[in-house]
């Protein structure tokens, strides 16, 4: 296999779209050519795949009306170029890809990053019956980042026999590189040593669970009332009324950062005594798989495939404040070299299970059974 085209939704900053970038990179060290194809114009991580030596074609679609002058772009550039594989990533690229590679040789892979079946409403539930109908018939493979993923897709009708699971996979020694001393971060917010710090990285979304954390917080603070919660990620800004409408409610103004998206995130990790992932439902969790591999003590969810990727070494509890804010409480209470025991034999074994080299190799595979079996 020489050349492979991955087609994607958006270049935005997101965990699919990270983890296409990670895998991107190495499989440019692979492979003669990388190609990935954006559905939409050229955005945040545009310059990024760039920078990986990838080959990136935007289509520029930004609404509905386009679909068929998209899906007819979409057809030309993948024909042009002429791709061993075409892998495409989450449902309108897997549906449109589908459409566009009739009648061509390629075999085409899926990949799937919900854990939930999104079909609350009429359009998105036909939609989603449209997509595992096709399921049947157009992908070799529909590969999964989460065994709940697999449960929930295949219970809703999708093909059973081609379902694959490969894990997210992460450059933890580049991250590692990029975290910034902890008093020099600490400084620059105006925050000593002694604060007590917990961080949280997720764009603002109900799935995230940051309404429950900010709840959370506010019991925290009745024991540990000098506690800063950091909040990063796409609409954690106080421009968002979202946002400020919770810290007023719970009165948890002076104990919230908002920092809002950055990029890079790995440096933010450094300033905190404590991750927690708050969230109602997920897939697999980048963010909390990046902080246990920094050593970062940690508290999280026990929600979809988190208990089984983290094993070991991290406080799991139901979505409600109540919980989280207990054991936030109980981590805090240690010693800071008591939370690093566990935190660093986690670390150790998520470092080894997830490396975007034994990752990479692990979509090598799946290429290569495809390409034998046709």
């Amino acid at each position: 296999m020489t050349s492979i085209v991955h087609v994607i939704s958006s270049l935005t900053t997101g965990g699919a779209e990270m983890s296409l970038l990670r895998l991107c990179r190495e499989q440019v060290k692979r492979y003669n050519k990388v190609t990935v194809i954006s559905l939409q114009p050229q955005s945040e991580l545009y310059q990024q795949f760039i920078n990986a030596n990838v080959k990136v074609v935007c289509l520029n679609m930004t609404n509905a009306g386009q679909v068929f002058s998209t899906l007819l772009a979409l057809r030309n550039a993948i024909k042009k170029a002429s791709p061993d594989i075409v892998h495409s990533w989450m449902y309108y690229s897997n549906f449109l890809v589908s459409l566009a590679c009739t009648g061509f040789p390629q075999p085409v892979i899926w990949a799937v990053r919900r854990t939930e079946v999104p079909a609350k409403s009429i359009f998105s539930r036909m939609f989603m019956k449209s997509c595992a109908l096709l399921s049947h018939f157009a992908p070799s493979r529909v590969c999964y980042n989460a065994h709940a993923g697999i449960k929930a897709h295949e219970g809703f009708g999708y093909a059973r026999a081609k379902s694959v699971f490969i894990a997210n996979g992460f450059d933890f020694e580049s991250a590692a590189e990029q975290v910034v001393d902890r008093l020099e971060l600490r400084s620059r917010q105006g925050l000593d040593n002694n604060v007590p710090v917990v961080l949280c990285v997720a764009r603002w979304h109900l799935d995230k669970g940051q309404d429950l954390l900010i709840e959370a917080l506010s019991i925290v603070k009745q024991d540990f009332d000098t506690v800063k919660l950091v909040l990063v990620g796409r609409g954690c800004d106080i421009n968002n009324s979202a946002v400020s409408s919770q810290l007023e409610k719970f009165s948890v103004g002076d104990n919230v950062i908002l920092v809002g998206e950055q990029l890079p995130v790995e440096p933010w990790f450094g300033m905190a005594d404590l991750y927690c992932m708050p969230s109602r439902t997920e897939g697999f969790p980048n963010a909390l798989v990046e902080a246990m591999a920094l050593d970062l003590p940690c508290v999280a969810t026990d929600v979809g495939d988190v208990a089984t990727i983290v094993d070991e070494g991290v406080y799991l509890v139901e979505p409600e404040p109540q919980a989280l804010a207990q054991a936030i409480i109980s981590q805090l209470a240690r010693s800071q070299q008591q939370r690093l025991i566990n935190a660093r034999k986690a670390g150790a074994k998520i470092r080894k299970r997830f490396a975007i080299t034994e990752i990479t190799e692990n979509y090598d595979k799946l290429y290569r059974k495809v390409l034998e079996s046709l």
